[in-house]
């Protein structure tokens, strides 16, 4: 079994001087555990368990990075323990931690998806708005790039977004919308993503929504057109932080659709091979009151040049990178959802493809819940993560092609 583990913050109050450290106040049966034992690790030094015990499943052991809380906790419960450190040169100074931890039961792993796309779309809608809704979104499920500024948009108006072929809306979508008869239906993408022919097809539904269309010149004018607009973008007022990534591949910016939802606004898409900022994008910051900027993805993403341009014209320009995708969906959720504080339902989607993650993202962000791209099974980082937040749901989107068995198992990658 692969053991790993905590990291982060300690629940001890006080960190310094090589004093015993706390694990987190949350553990989860079944995900791993690693913590520091000792703030500034040293040779020589043994942990004692002076009173109580540790969870069942987690000892106290050395490692290259010194001692640790290592293990995957097998019972749940409170477990109330003393650890003290033994210091053979220093007996005078030996100093004590009380520890508090709560291990929760394993979470219980359930799958939102249908028999494909667009079919999930319209079940993820129904979990969005189960009744009827004043706003619905549509895009193409076909490509990514017009829907990807949708995604936080949706979820923070709370509003289903549902995928659509180019040339005809699918059964399955056409059977959400009459249950949740949104009386304005606002299509996300120019006549090549999404015909003339849908919109006609929506707008004759029998309750005769009115049918709006966000389009542009391309991708990023269609993302700059929908954060523009008061009535069905970016509500008035809103957070003066937006998100910034790449409009020529999808992780990225689904990865930042559920923060920026939580913090009340969204995703802009931009030319991250450019070296300076387009004046376009500038007019909409100033539009918006955007005094914050968030870059989602490393350089490879959007490029060193336009990180510094960036930073000259706006008062704070922070990137969130990483090796990969999967590194930046984790590193962008511990900075929004941190590990000292509980969720009790996380998500789940694929990193490989975008459709699940993409209507996904609007559940995961109305409900203020983390939402991880994954492969076919839980990195470390993720599993460590996931143990802390003690979810008592993990909800997996998309079928088994997508997210397979050994994610539904919460399998550790070797």
């Amino acid at each position: 079994m692969l053991v790993s583990g905590w990291t982060g913050a300690p629940n001890a109050e006080d960190e310094g001087g090589g004093e015993p450290v706390c694990p987190y106040r949350l553990a989860t049966v079944g995900l791993p555990v690693a913590q520091p034992v000792e703030a500034i690790p040293s040779d020589g030094v043994e942990a004692l368990i002076t009173a109580g015990a540790l969870p069942p499943g987690v000892a106290v052991s050395r490692t290259e990075r010194g001692l640790e809380f290592i293990g995957v906790p097998t019972d749940a419960g409170a477990f109330d323990f003393s650890i003290s450190l033994d210091r053979p040169t220093d007996a005078d100074h030996a100093q004590e931690a009380r520890c508090l931890v709560d291990v929760v039961p394993r979470p219980t792993v359930t799958r939102l998806a249908g028999a494909d796309r667009y079919e999930s779309s319209a079940r993820v809608a129904r979990a969005v708005a189960p009744a009827t809704t004043p706003l619905a979104y549509i895009a193409s499920g076909e490509g990514f790039a017009d829907a990807l500024s949708t995604t936080a948009v949706a979820a923070v108006r709370k509003a289903p977004l549902l995928l659509t072929t180019s040339t005809s809306v699918p059964t399955a979508v056409l059977d959400q919308l009459g249950v949740q008869r949104p009386s304005t239906i606002v299509i996300v993408g120019g006549e090549n993503s999404v015909r003339p022919a849908v919109a006609a097809q929506l707008a004759a539904l029998p309750w005769r929504p009115s049918v709006r269309r966000i389009t542009g010149a391309d991708r990023f004018d269609v993302s700059r057109a929908l954060l523009r607009d008061n009535t069905v973008g970016l509500p008035p007022s809103t957070s003066p932080r937006l998100y910034l990534a790449s409009g020529s591949a999808f992780p990225d910016a689904l990865s930042a659709s559920v923060p920026a939802a939580v913090q009340g606004t969204g995703v802009l898409l931009v030319d991250g091979t450019a070296s300076r900022t387009d004046p376009e994008d500038l007019e909409l910051f100033q539009a918006l009151g955007v005094t914050e900027l968030r870059l989602v993805g490393g350089p490879a993403s959007i490029s060193d040049d336009l990180h510094e341009d960036l930073s000259h014209r706006v008062a704070v320009a922070q990137r969130t990178g990483g090796v990969d995708r999967y590194a930046v969906s984790r590193r962008i959720n511990q900075r929004t959802f941190p590990r000292t504080t509980p969720q009790s339902q996380v998500f789940l989607a694929s990193g490989a493809n975008f459709p699940d993650a993409l209507t996904g993202g609007v559940l995961a962000g109305a409900r203020r819940a983390p939402l991880f791209l994954v492969r076919d099974c839980l990195d470390r980082e993720v599993a460590l993560h996931l143990g802390a937040l003690a979810p008592s749901e993990i909800t997996l989107l998309g079928g088994p092609l997508s997210l397979p068995r050994s994610v539904e198992e919460l399998t550790i990658c070797s």
